[in-house]
């Protein structure tokens, strides 16, 4: 054979050889197929997310984390359910910019292939609407209020068998206590489209009630009376936990007395009222740490942004009517502190509600010597700044709560004065003079996200 013919056969068979390999990478080899998944049809994300990507087979889930970026940045955790990849953010997102979800190639799976595409997708953060109850003679129903439509709707249809209610971090499901026909309540869930109400725990003659959601909505905490089967009486409140993968419940611990369980935003602590040690108690989720924080007053208090501390209300003893001081208790270096020392002397609080960025409290106070009722009040914990939101002598103020970016308060007012006590639901605003009625015959409200 010449020796160019033989030249010609070899880079034919070279090619030959290129065109296999090729076609078998491009061809042979199963493409990574990923799509964007949200829980929210309306194409909109929660202001705690989450944002998925579903890949069509397994992943090597830590490639794929390093080559996913948030745009703007942003903190927060992933978390896997089989093939999909679920961020979820550690602080509410901006509902002006919203966020870029974007995949770089190079992403592989499980068996080695690598994603050869990037892609990018931007979401608007939908606005948080408001849970509260319409009540009816001994408990209530869920109503959900739309910030965009000023419109409600019902979420359940219990005839007024809702007596507690909580909505998990990301807004999708809520969990409510329902009273039931054997004289005790149990504990149902249902979407925030009120589409799917479904029995989470039978709780029979016991009462469940004040159920809280832990951060990755993996766990509910609540407040259990159980009824004694010798004298039909409901025994002290104990803190018990469900599981919600598989479905399971157990106390806490054995002594675990107490009601008013909450989870921390760091999703570290669990806290509730220790009603047999007076006291705060909370429990470290991952170290086992036990700390007490003596208060008299059999309030939980309220955790700041970072889960770091606890703004809370006690007695201070006075030779008139007793004061109800604010108090700030540093969970890392286990101190309590007075909040506002020397310049709210003479004052009772109530319960404090940290804002967001942990800069402002709001809460309701009055003079020890007033015999009016309390006002409702935004003020800087450094004592200079403080903003009066409402002030009328015969209504109480209560259920005060941030809205997650902070520039709105949502609260209740009761009517003292009137027959039927009426209820109604105000939405306060920064830079607003006065707040806005949103609904009459509402109670209890509360942001969902």
């Amino acid at each position: 054979m010449k020796p160019l013919y033989r030249t010609i056969l070899i880079l034919l068979v070279v090619l030959f050889a290129a065109i296999l390999i090729i076609f078998q990478f491009t061809y042979l080899q199963p493409e990574i197929d990923v799509q964007i998944v949200i829980p929210d049809e309306a194409g909109q994300i929660g202001v705690y997310g989450p944002v998925g990507l579903q890949f069509s087979q397994p992943m090597d889930r830590t490639s794929v984390e390093s080559h996913i970026t948030i745009t703007p940045k942003t903190p927060g955790r992933f978390e896997w359910v089989e093939n999909t990849v679920w961020f979820f953010p550690e602080m509410p997102l901006d509902q002006v910019q919203g966020i870029t979800l974007s995949l770089r190639a190079g992403a592989k799976s499980a068996e080695g292939e690598s994603l050869n595409k990037s892609m990018d997708s931007s979401f608007t953060i939908r606005k948080p609407e408001i849970l509260y109850l319409v009540l009816d003679q001994s408990g209530g129903d869920l109503w959900r209020w739309n910030a965009t439509t000023q419109t409600s709707t019902a979420l359940t249809d219990t005839g007024g068998a809702v007596i507690d209610f909580a909505p998990n971090r990301t807004g999708e499901r809520i969990v409510y206590a329902a009273e039931n026909a054997e004289g005790g309540s149990d504990l149902w869930v249902v979407d925030r489209k009120g589409e799917e109400s479904t029995l989470l725990l039978d709780c029979g003659p016991d009462h469940c009630s004040q159920p809280v959601w832990s951060q990755d909505s993996a766990q509910i905490a609540y407040a259990r009376q159980v009824r004694s089967a010798s004298t039909s009486l409901l025994q002290p409140s104990q803190i018990w936990m469900v599981s919600l993968d598989p479905v399971a419940t157990s106390a806490l611990s054995e002594d675990a007395n107490g009601h008013s369980p909450s989870f921390s935003p760091n999703g570290q602590w669990l806290g509730f009222y220790d009603t047999a040690q007076s006291a705060i108690r909370v429990l470290g989720l991952e170290t086992s740490q036990e700390i007490l924080i003596p208060t008299s007053m059999e309030e939980m208090g309220d955790w700041s942004p970072d889960g770091r501390s606890l703004l809370f209300i006690d007695l201070i003893p006075s030779a008139l009517e007793p004061e109800v001081g604010l108090y700030i208790a540093d969970l890392k270096n286990s101190t309590v502190q007075r909040a506002l020392e020397g310049e709210s002397d003479g004052t009772s609080f109530s319960q404090p509600r940290y804002s967001p960025d942990a800069e402002w409290v709001a809460v309701s106070l009055r003079a020890v010597n007033d015999t009016a009722a309390k006002a409702l009040w935004v003020l800087n914990l450094n004592g200079k700044d403080i903003n009066l939101i409402a002030n009328e002598p015969a209504k109480t103020y209560s259920a005060y709560h941030w809205n997650p970016s902070g520039y709105q308060l949502v609260y209740q007012s009761l009517d003292t004065s009137s027959a039927n006590f009426r209820s109604q639901i105000w939405l306060w605003q920064w830079g607003k003079d006065e707040s806005q009625l949103i609904v009459e015959n509402g109670a209890r409200p509360v942001w969902l996200p």
